[in-house]
């Protein structure tokens, strides 16, 4: 168990085991509520700087991996719970974005490559899917999004 510490400074505990995700909060975004945000089952925002977070997870969750948000901002995450890589369309590829995974049914985008993060997965023993070539996009079409403006979509 690891002892973090909430805003009002009261003092709880979690298994480093089940972290999902960890990330630095960002003004104006997140709930003024802390300095790092930590996915579990539910959302915990705590008042630990976020290196003393991921070391102290790190020292419980050896499948604690880390990667680039879309803005590019480190993350970690457990690799050994996500699922992936996911194919990703080419309006995302327009911001950088190269590669998506599913963790705690939630996607995931981020900066590397699908190979990057295949490797990640696999290496933690995680949901390693296929490696997508996004040739499901041929039609320039975004997955529940229909065709994208200005294109020739399917059924015109």
């Amino acid at each position: 168990m690891i002892t973090f510490t909430w805003a009002n400074g009261q003092k709880f505990d979690i298994d480093g085991k089940k972290v999902l995700r960890i990330r630095k909060t960002v003004k104006g975004f997140d709930a003024d509520l802390g300095n790092t945000l930590i996915d579990l089952d539910k959302s915990e925002y705590v008042q630990e700087l976020t290196p003393v977070v991921v070391s102290m997870v790190e020292a419980e969750l050896s499948t604690l991996s880390s990667l680039t948000q879309p803005v590019g901002e480190r993350f970690w995450f457990n690799a050994k719970a996500a699922s992936g890589p996911m194919p990703v369309g080419p309006s995302k590829r327009k911001s950088g974005i190269l590669s998506s995974f599913d963790i705690g049914g939630k996607r995931q985008y981020v900066r590397e490559s699908h190979e990057a993060v295949a490797a990640l997965i696999k290496a933690a023993e995680g949901d390693l899917r296929p490696v997508p070539d996004d040739s499901i996009f041929k039609n320039d079409l975004e997955p529940n999004g229909g065709a994208r403006p200005g294109s020739r979509g399917v059924g015109r």
